[in-house]
């Protein structure tokens, strides 16, 4: 899986389905979020990005920036840096799908 721009259509490294991404946000312990997205066919999971909880806070405010028209001003793009420096960029490779609970994972012990 390659980088594309947003909306653009992808394909699936896991089963080769042609999709557009919709990148989701997934609680990470410890606080901030994992944002991926996942095939839609396969359930494939494709990690984009980990922000951290401080990240979230100084997103919340450049989007508050730019609505106020502050986009591009220094203030906004001084909060721009150090936001960026929350944000890690992850590019492994596909995950394949996990249930989504403990007594539905192979190997689980069942109640005995």
């Amino acid at each position: 899986m390659r980088r594309t721009p947003r909306g653009a259509i992808t394909r699936c490294d896991a089963c080769g389905t042609a999709f557009t991404p919709a990148p989701v946000e997934e609680p990470r312990a410890g606080g901030g979020v994992i944002l991926q997205f996942s095939c839609p066919s396969c359930g494939a999971i494709y990690p984009v990005a980990a922000i951290t909880g401080q990240g979230l806070t100084m997103r919340a405010r450049l989007q508050q920036m730019a609505r106020m028209g502050q986009a591009g001003k220094p203030p906004y793009r001084h909060l721009m840096a150090r936001y960026e420096r929350q944000v890690t960029r992850l590019s492994p490779p596909a995950q394949p799908a996990q249930p989504s609970t403990q007594a539905e994972q192979p190997g689980a012990a069942s109640g005995s």
